[in-house]
Order: C-alpha cells, then sequence, then structure tokens
C-alpha cells in the first residue's frame, strides 16, 4: 500500500466557527479520512502563528463569514503551504468579492453558504490532489 506523502489540514478561521454546534463539528469529522488535522480559530494572530509552522502539509483554509480577515488573506495568498482557500459565509453576494481580489483569487475554491456543500468541495478536492501527487509520484519513479 502506497503511503499518503500528501498530508492536508483544514484550518478554520473566523468569530462564527466559534459558534458552531455538535452538529457542525460532527460534519467536519467527516473529513477525516483525508484531513489529518482540523483546527479551529478566532484570533488572526494565532491563526497565522500556527500556519507559518507548518513545513510538510498541505493547507485547505477555511474563512467562516468574516470580512475583516481580507488583509490576512494576502498572506495566505503568497504561502505555499495554503493550497486552497475557502469562504464559508451567510451572505455569498457580500463575500464573492473576494473572488475579484487578484492576491489570492487563483486559490479560491468557492463562496459556500451550505456546510455540506463546502465539505464536498473541499472532499473533491483534495481526492483530486492526491490523485495528482500520486501519478507525479508513480512516473517519477519510472
Amino acid at each position: 500500500m502506497t503511503k499518503n506523502h500528501a498530508q492536508f489540514s483544514a484550518v478554520w478561521f473566523g468569530s462564527k466557527c466559534a459558534d458552531w454546534d455538535q452538529t457542525s463539528r460532527d460534519r467536519r469529522a467527516q473529513l477525516s479520512p483525508i484531513i489529518n488535522y482540523n483546527v479551529k480559530f478566532s484570533d488572526a494572530d494565532e491563526c497565522l502563528d500556527y500556519i507559518k509552522t507548518i513545513q510538510t502539509e498541505s493547507v485547505v483554509f477555511i474563512i467562516c463569514d468574516s470580512q475583516e480577515q481580507k488583509t490576512d488573506a494576502n498572506y495566505l495568498s503568497f504561502s505555499t503551504v495554503v493550497v486552497y482557500l475557502y469562504i464559508y459565509c451567510f451572505n455569498k453576494v457580500k463575500h464573492e468579492e473576494w473572488t475579484l481580489n487578484k492576491n489570492y483569487a487563483s486559490k479560491i475554491c468557492g463562496v459556500f453558504t451550505d456546510i455540506d456543500l463546502i465539505l464536498a468541495k473541499i472532499t473533491d478536492d483534495a481526492k483530486l490532489s492526491l490523485k495528482k501527487h500520486f501519478t507525479i509520484e508513480y512516473f517519477s519513479q519510472v
């Protein structure tokens, strides 16, 4: 069996993440087959400090209904460990402007108002990334 060299961490950031109920936590746990760590931050400095410590994993970053974190998203766009950015919010129209910013638009995988849809998208993107990783790894060994 091939070892999974492409590890993923899910970083959930924003004040709305702290308000999640048990059902939301259970749904996030559904990511465990592909996500090694699920961490949640409401403090921007703590979140960025955590991301700066990551060296071997790829980060799936989810911003939870938060306008004030746009400046931090600029850092995330240049971080090599952050491979995907997702916006989880209650007002899709308000947050779709994130996708227009050229600094990080290429990493944004969508703006979501439904937890099930964002979890499905994260799962699909991670599986596709793993498939690409294993294809590259296979051909580099041949």
